[in-house]
């Protein structure tokens, strides 16, 4: 199987572990946003730690290399998941869905600026069939009624600065996908940390069980984001990550019975589409 081939089912895995996660945060309301993310970061690289304890040839790279942009891409990260959290708590799912998939888009074009990678024909078209699909999928009007701007800005942040942070990891040579998501995580938790003084959790097995899931989704995740965009086109990449939106949806049918309209099936037509023509660049 060629690389690039190998790199974009890695970035699918990864969308669809990322799928799960949202649909686990909504179960836990209850703990509240900021202390999900701080304990979201933390548990991740507890467990990756782990990983590469019992799994010797798993070895953790030390930060001695590009330290200055290693804490940019950590501090950024952790942002990122408050945001990506606030924005699920605050708008519904379809608000919240349709504003972070910006984050392909913004990937494409950072990918252009940042990497240099070429805007050919068929991206541009994938890129603009997928986008039109997420527009009718994911309803912008209900947009229009949202009266959360903590929710609208928290998801345009997930849009623009996920793109970034994607881009980015593929410019780190020094590490692995295993090392990178274990820094982004770690150096992370201490920028979340005084979050856990805004709000009281509330504890229970139910909570604590599904914040371990969180995390571990959160932390293997990222280790097959990142593996796929060190062998693919980071804007290539940004097209696939349009699949974690279509099946937050599908998810959202089977947990909370929201069920998509004709115009909803439309728009996931039209980005599984856009994803065809990602994967058979022939």
């Amino acid at each position: 199987m060629k690389k690039e081939i190998r790199g974009y089912l890695s970035i699918v895995l990864a969308q669809v572990i990322f799928a799960f996660m949202y649909i686990f945060v909504r179960f836990v309301e209850s703990f509240g946003a900021y202390n999900l993310a701080f304990w979201r970061v933390f548990l991740s690289a507890v467990f990756l730690f782990i990983f590469s304890l019992i799994y010797r040839k798993y070895k953790i790279t030390s930060p001695r290399y590009e330290r200055g942009k290693l804490i940019f891409f950590g501090a950024i990260h952790g942002f990122i998941i408050i945001a990506s959290f606030l924005s699920i708590y605050y708008l519904s799912l379809a608000s919240a869905m349709f504003l972070q998939a910006t984050l392909s888009i913004w990937m494409a074009i950072f990918s252009y600026f940042i990497l240099k990678e070429k805007m050919d024909a068929r991206l541009i078209a994938a890129l603009a069939i997928s986008f039109i699909g997420l527009v009718i999928l994911l309803a912008p009007t209900d947009l229009i009624t949202e009266k959360s701007l903590i929710g609208v800005g928290s998801a345009l942040f997930v849009g623009v600065f996920g793109g970034l942070v994607y881009v980015i990891s593929k410019t780190f040579k020094k590490y692995d996908s295993l090392s990178l998501s274990f820094w982004q995580n770690l150096i992370a938790a201490p920028f979340l940390l005084p979050l856990l003084l805004i709000q009281k959790p509330m504890l229970g097995i139910f909570n604590i069980s599904f914040v371990g899931l969180i995390a571990l989704c959160g932390a293997f995740g990222f280790v097959f984001m990142f593996f796929g965009l060190k062998l693919g086109k980071g804007s290539y990449a940004g097209v696939l990550t349009m699949i974690n939106f279509v099946l937050v949806i599908l998810l959202g049918i089977l947990f909370f019975s929201e069920l998509p309209s004709l115009m909803e099936t439309l728009g996931g037509t039209l980005i599984l589409i856009g994803v065809y023509l990602v994967l058979t660049k022939k």
